[in-house]
This record gives structure tokens, sequence and C-alpha cells, in this order.
């Protein structure tokens, strides 16, 4: 990637960006890629100008595919200070906004499901002392003989 100009690509792909028009498949790999090119910039600098510049595109599908793709090329050669500039700049995009989004969903029908989980068993427990059998209680609360067993 050294053979590149990287400074020179990031300007002409800025100023594409900036007018609103799209980039054609060559110029999103060259985006995406802009981070290991030769560069004025460091290569954690550039990734980090780079996201920012992704973060222009108006097309959210390939602002959301060439922004992971600089941060996966990026990780073999990001620094912890590095990674924060980033996650700021991604905090100000809708990016990461829909990915935390995406995330608490996740979070919310684990945790619920963990919940029904834990309220089968405490069912079970109940129903065992009061000296149902294991197959009955398995009919009742849809949980799995062998759990019940390591109820006991």
């Amino acid at each position: 990637m050294d053979r590149y100009d990287g400074d020179q690509l990031f300007e002409a792909l800025g100023l594409k960006i900036r007018s609103g028009a799209s980039l054609d498949e060559l110029e999103r790999m060259q985006l995406a890629f802009l981070p290991l090119m030769k560069s004025s910039h460091s290569k954690q600098e550039r990734a980090v100008e780079t996201i920012e510049l992704a973060n222009m595109i108006l097309d959210e599908n390939q602002k959301i595919f060439l922004t992971g793709c600089v941060i996966d090329i990026s990780d073999n050669f990001i620094d912890r200070e590095y990674t924060r500039k980033i996650l700021e700049v991604l905090r100000m995009s809708k990016v990461l906004r829909a990915l935390e989004e995406e995330a608490k969903d996740e979070g919310r029908v684990e945790g619920k499901k963990e919940g029904r989980n834990e309220e089968k068993k405490a069912t079970a427990r109940k129903l065992l002392l009061k000296g149902m059998s294991i197959d009955e209680i398995a009919e009742i609360t849809g949980l799995l003989k062998e759990d019940i067993r390591l109820l006991h």
C-alpha cells in the first residue's frame, strides 16, 4: 500500500464525499485502505481522519460498511489513545448510536429470557418441595429433566 499516495487520495475522496457524490467500487476500496497508504500522517491519525470522512457519506449502508472496514483494517496498529479518538468520532455518528441501540435491545431480550428461566427454576424448586415428580415438573415448566434434577 506504500506505493499509493494516501494524502492525494484522501483529498480527492474528501472532495467527492463533501460534494455529496457517491463513491464507485474502486473509490470505496481506496477509502477503506487509506490508513495503510503512504502519507504525511501516521497510520493512526489517518485512520481517525478516514473514519471522520466516511461519516460524511450520505448513503447510510456505505457509511456503516466503510466505517467498519476502516476500523477492522486499523485494528492491527491502533493504540489506546487513537481508539478513544475513534470512539469520539463514532459517538457523533448515527452508526454508533444504531449499534448501541441494537446492543441494548439484545441485552433486554437476553435479560428477559434469563429472568423467565430463573422464574421457571424457582417454580420447579417449589414443586419439588411439594413432592411433584420430575416428569410432571418438566411438563409444567418446560425445563429439561436434567436441569430439574440439578435443582434437587
